[in-house]
């Protein structure tokens, strides 16, 4: 057995979890017992290597196949590129969590604008529903405005016409009263006149009776006459009163009428079908939308809402509501048709709506109002789903600008920079590691040569292969969107196939360059000609051609521990991994475990390690000789000139 001493040793102590009162001590072997096999790991890396547990498992594993009996002879291909492929060092963590944050801002406002659009739906599809309800109550009541508006005009143009008969009658009594008035002074007057005649002088002296008697005849006719025309007088008198009392009568119902009206008109300004809601429910807004602007033809909605907007004329609102719901019918079945459709849609629109708009229904005088509480206040379900239109609008425009970010900030620079970084890594790596074969050629003139390649003929992989190693600057709109296609669609396809995984768990996977490649070998005779080295290939070689080969789990190993504490033990064992391997070989086969500075023990039943490749090795040759126990052990010491028997490092 051959241990190897180079020129700086080490010594493997880790420290202990300190004890209350006592000091941690560094030991090789720790009193300190773990339940669980995960739980020492993490304590032996801590303590030596500081790795990382997972790195520290595929480390030991790589290092337990080196152990493998004549390596040489059994090098597993696949297992190699496996390994090589897991020494190769991921994307940063902060690199990959600040495009997990970016992608799950993306998801919220995917989220929200599919909220919103949902809502958007679930109004538009309301509408039409809550605009025939407004509508054929509309009409309704504006025809029941326009009739009580003829009548209040018949009521009016009635108390007109008794006002002007009324009017009449009053002149015709006063010029009857003045008639009465100077028949009864006339009659006075003849009265007076009689009394004197009879007493005067000439009255006695007429001779002929018969003259006075016709004289006293005439005389009583004409009082008669005027007794008559003051009767006339006082019945035409009591006619005229008549007549006016019907037209104080028809004035006063006229004026009832009116006041009727006018409670009406009041009650239609202040009930809930408001001027608003008319012209919300007569607008040229197409059904089953929000957010249209009328479109302002003549004729058109847009006239209706200038005339609505008017100031308060309920004669200009029914024409108006009339004509825009032209063809609407407004018999009980049709109300009770609306109404229902409008509760129906109220009651789904409730199920479907959510994200801060809270609908409400509420009934007045047999008309529905349906509103929705936002963080706004209370608006009708027209300003709501405007207002939803427009945040759907502003979302929409967000998340173009939030994936253009994306894109542009984080994949397209930090992403892309940090794979074309590990990339040209790896591409360092294997450059090193075949400077290392080319100087190991067997003595025919093979040596193997390391290829680091893509491992899938995908034409979106190699597209996007081939355009990460490009800046992504220089590249035009074209190849940029491939990238952008390459990157999403792996994205969904692994989202696909984790729902419930969040994106700090699939970028990783999907971000892995070192999945998009594969390690392969060729073998690379004198003459410089390759062929790729595969299974078959790898049986038809000498030991001493395939044991060239056989540093490059080495170099898994010392890449491995590149990420370790510098302090780390850098150990390999081997067995047997030189047999059959040409002796010239041997030197620069040990000088590489001198390069990659592993510390190294070997089992061989011939090898020394005295090589001028090696500065120096403890060599123990063990001994057994039955029937006496144990192993003798005899020391010898290659100091890098000579072997010096006997001694020790």
């Amino acid at each position: 057995m051959a241990v190897s001493r180079q020129t700086t040793s080490w010594r493997a102590t880790w420290q202990c979890p300190a004890t209350p009162g006592g000091a941690a001590g560094r030991r090789l072997v720790s009193p300190c017992v773990f339940d669980t096999i995960e739980e020492y790991q993490a304590a032996v890396d801590r303590a030596l290597f500081g790795m990382g547990v997972e790195r520290l498992r595929k480390l030991v594993n790589l290092v337990l196949v080196l152990r493998r009996p004549h390596l040489a002879k059994q090098l597993d291909l696949q297992g190699l590129s496996a390994s090589l492929s897991e020494v190769l060092s991921p994307l940063a963590d902060e690199v990959v969590g600040t495009v997990a944050a970016a992608f799950e801002d993306l998801d919220r406002i995917r989220a929200r604008l599919k909220e919103l659009r949902a809502a958007v739906a679930a109004v538009n599809e309301a509408l039409p529903w809550y605009r025939d309800h407004l509508r054929t109550e509309a009409r309704a009541r504006a025809l029941g405005l326009v009739t009580a508006e003829r009548a209040a005009l018949a009521a009016r143009r009635q108390h007109q016409q008794a006002e002007r008969e009324r009017t009449a009658a009053e002149a015709f009594v006063l010029e009857l009263e003045q008639a009465q008035e100077a028949a009864r002074v006339e009659q006075r007057h003849a009265a007076g006149l009689l009394r004197g005649l009879e007493q005067s002088a000439e009255y006695k002296a007429v001779l002929a009776l018969d003259d006075l008697g016709a004289l006293a005849a005439s005389r009583e006719a004409a009082v008669q006459a005027a007794e008559n025309g003051l009767a006339e007088v006082e019945q035409d008198a009591d006619r005229a009163a008549g007549e006016h009392q019907h037209a104080v009568e028809a004035t006063e119902e006229a004026t009832r009428v009116l006041a009727e009206r006018d409670r009406a008109a009041s009650a239609a300004a202040a009930a809930p079908l408001t001027w608003r809601t008319v012209r919300e429910a007569v607008s040229d807004t197409a059904p089953g939308s929000v957010g249209d602007a009328p479109r302002g033809e003549a004729g058109t909605g847009s006239d209706i809402g200038a005339e609505l907007d008017a100031d308060l004329d309920l004669a200009a609102l029914a024409g108006a509501a009339i004509a825009a719901t032209d063809g609407m019918a407004t018999d009980e079945a049709a109300l009770a048709a609306a109404r229902k459709g409008v509760l129906d849609a109220a009651r789904r629109l409730r199920d479907e709506l959510s994200g801060g708009y809270d609908p409400s229904l509420r009934p007045h005088h047999d008309l529905y109002l349906l509103e929705v509480s936002t963080d706004d206040g209370l608006l009708s379900l027209f300003e709501a789903g405007a207002q939803l239109a427009e945040a759907e609008r502003v979302q929409s425009l967000r998340l173009s600008s939030s994936e253009e970010d994306m894109f542009e900030r984080h994949l397209f620079t930090s992403v892309v920079q940090e794979i074309q970084t590990r990339m040209n890594e790896t591409a360092t790596f294997v450059a090193g590691i075949n400077h290392s074969l080319a100087a190991t050629r067997t003595s025919s003139g093979m040596t193997v040569r390391l290829h680091w390649n893509r491992d899938s003929d995908d034409p979106a992989l190699r597209n996007a292969v081939e355009l990460l190693r490009h800046d992504p600057e220089q590249l035009d709109e074209r190849r940029r969107e491939r990238l952008r296609r390459f990157f999403t669609g792996s994205i969904e396809l692994a989202r696909a196939e984790s729902p419930g995984a969040t994106y700090a768990v699939i970028l990783p996977r999907v971000l892995d360059y070192r999945a998009w490649h594969r390690f392969h070998l060729t073998v690379v005779d004198a003459s410089e000609t390759s062929t790729r080295l595969t299974p078959q290939v790898f049986k038809t070689l000498s030991g001493g051609e395939a044991a060239v080969a056989v540093h490059l789990p080495l170099a898994a190993v010392d890449a491995y521990l590149a990420g370790a504490d510098h302090r780390a033990p850098r150990l390999v064992a081997l067995d047997e991994a030189f047999a059959g391997i040409d002796t010239h070989l041997r030197g620069p086969l040990l000088g590489l475990l001198v390069d990659f500075d592993l510390d190294w023990v070997i089992a061989s039943h011939e090898l020394w390690g005295n090589y001028p490749e090696v500065p120096s090795c403890q060599i123990y040759t063990m001994r057994r000789r039955p029937p006496a126990l144990g192993v003798h052990t005899q020391p010898t010491r290659w100091n890098g000139r000579a072997l010096v028997a006997g001694a020790e490092a």
